[in-house]
């Protein structure tokens, strides 16, 4: 005979068995290869520079190498002016310190203006303090660094078409495009710099008229000099801006061919830099450090080492016809 048990709606339902909890190590066990990974990266975190391309790694340093120098060579022209206050014979030697103070402001504003035309510089360092940029703004951006960097810290002329182009000139894309907006697969849009193609062009002009005036002044120079060494730094000066510049105008017009995502885009990047960066370290070891140098070597003030031991050289040597002629 069946049993009937009548459950009360307010009686407490029993507890469900549970399994028994799994057993855990002991702590004399060694830990796993997971805990031991888990422990190693809350002390070390994963270091940003490793998301950066080669390329921009690349440009950074030889940026990074540019400003080392320039740096230098404004510390060179500094100490020659503070000579020169007290030695009538530096005097004239210091008469172009502006001039070169100007071309290295002119180099350094130029590498400091390609760092903030690398997208990884600028979402990592620049974005994060001006969150409020839209994407109008960025462009805007990228506009001001072709404007800067063809029309001003490569001193020559002003480039147009950048911000403003006429209302009833019909210009194609690629010939005035400053910018490009790119999404990634999560849809976030990044604004990527690039150089147009008409301001390349014009760019490309002025180069031409920059260098057929520089050769035709290097050689009414060279013509006057008598001193050998002073007419191989003129001859290298001539000869770096002659190839690499238009070797710098004929890359940034071939950049126009790939999106700036692409790879050959940033190894086309990188041979500009490389041009210009040629350009400026001759431009500055000729035309600032090697002059400075000789100036503070003819005055006694630098290279003591050297100018005694050439001067050693050349009594070791008198002593040594001397004692042949005996």
């Amino acid at each position: 005979m069946r049993k009937v048990i009548h459950f009360s709606t307010n009686a407490t339902a029993p507890a469900p068995l549970l399994p028994p909890p799994p057993l855990l190590p002991s702590s004399n066990s060694s830990p796993s290869s997971n805990d031991i990974y888990r422990h190693a990266m809350s002390f070390f975190p994963p270091i940003p520079v490793l998301d950066y391309s080669a390329f921009d790694l690349a440009t950074v340093a030889l940026i990074s190498g540019l400003l080392l120098l320039s740096f230098l060579s404004v510390s060179f022209i500094f100490h020659l002016r503070l000579k020169s206050q007290s030695s009538d014979h530096l005097r004239n030697f210091n008469s172009l310190w502006t001039v070169r103070f100007l071309l290295i402001s002119f180099i350094t504003l130029w590498a400091l203006n390609e760092i903030i035309r690398l997208p990884i510089f600028r979402q990592q360092y620049l974005y994060p303090f001006l969150p409020f940029l839209t994407i109008s703004q960025q462009a805007n951006l990228c506009k001001t660094h072709v404007v800067l960097s063809l029309g001003f810290f490569e001193p020559g002329f002003l480039t147009l078409f950048v911000f403003f182009s006429p209302s009833e000139v019909e210009i194609p894309d690629a010939f005035r495009k400053s910018f490009v907006l790119s999404m990634d697969d999560f849809g976030n849009k990044t604004v990527l710099c690039t150089y147009p193609l008409l301001n390349t062009t014009m760019f490309g002009a002025f180069g031409i008229a920059y260098s057929l005036g520089l050769l035709l002044s290097c050689w009414r120079v060279v013509s006057l000099v008598i001193n050998k060494a002073l007419r191989i730094r003129i001859h290298l000066l001539a000869l770096a801006v002659t190839i690499f510049l238009p070797l710098q105008i004929l890359l940034m017009g071939l950049s126009a061919l790939w999106r700036p995502e692409k790879p050959a885009y940033g190894g086309v990047m990188l041979a500009m830099c490389v041009c210009m960066t040629v350009c400026a370290v001759v431009g500055e070891g000729v035309l600032v450090i090697k002059p400075v140098v000789d100036a503070l070597a003819a005055g006694g003030d630098c290279c003591r080492w050297s100018v005694s031991e050439q001067v050693r050289q050349e009594i070791d040597w008198q002593r040594t016809v001397d004692g042949m002629r005996q």
